[in-house]
């Protein structure tokens, strides 16, 4: 990760510490609860991207096992939410969509696993508003589409290690920019609002959303996103 990205990053991290001290102040706005938890995780996908990127062969063999058993994790909360769902509304189509068990998310071999975890995702996406009844947020949708992606990286034979590596640096750029996006047009929008009842919160976070570069320079600082 070059040293703009990091100091991006830096700054998400500090505006997410900024909304963990004050969820009392903004929790007021329910749509925001779902958005910072999409910020979350996008924030952990940079993180995982940044281990592959940094890794050897051996260490991406070794992060392909973890990234499998969290990716059936996710992937297996997400099923049983929209098969739920499926059930109490007695959609047999969708009931077949995602009618899977622990152990045919386990026993699928690499590639099927993450055929699966893509079917999942794409059958849940739309369904987001009702799947919320079912404790299953957009954030856990989304999530089992980030760690499909970063697992199909992983499997052996899909690509070598510099090419996993290379794209993971793509990808980390991509997802910095989805951040600043979320950021820009969503949650800065949201929390303006709460400027006039809380100015210290809203100031803090507005000092979050800068970037100050840690590399040395003295330019003058940059709004992230």
């Amino acid at each position: 990760m070059n040293r703009n990205s990091e100091n991006r990053l830096n700054a998400v991290e500090a505006v997410l510490l900024i909304l963990a001290d004050n969820v009392v102040v903004w929790s007021v706005i329910a749509v925001l609860s779902g958005l910072v938890d999409l910020l979350k995780a996008k924030v952990q996908l940079v993180r995982d991207l940044r281990q592959i990127q940094e890794a050897d062969t051996t260490g991406i063999t070794a992060r392909k096992k973890v990234l499998k058993g969290t990716l059936i994790t996710k992937a297996e909360k997400v099923a049983k939410g929209t098969k739920a769902l499926a059930v109490a509304t007695d959609n047999q189509v969708l009931l077949a969509r995602t009618d899977y068990t622990h152990s045919d998310l386990t026993h699928a071999s690499d590639n099927e696993l993450a055929d699966i975890a893509r079917l999942v995702y794409e059958t849940a996406l739309p369904l987001k508003t009702e799947l919320a009844d079912y404790l299953v947020t957009e954030a856990d949708i989304e999530l089992v589409s980030t760690l499909q992606q970063q697992f199909l990286l992983a499997i052996p034979g899909k690509r070598g290690a510099v090419a996993v590596s290379a794209q993971a640096t793509q990808d980390i750029e991509k997802v910095m920019k989805e951040i600043g996006v979320l950021l820009k047009e969503k949650i800065d929008v949201l929390v303006a609002t709460l400027e006039p009842a809380n100015p210290a919160f809203y100031e803090q976070y507005r000092n979050a959303r800068t970037i100050v570069d840690l590399g040395g320079r003295h330019d003058k600082p940059e709004e992230n996103g």
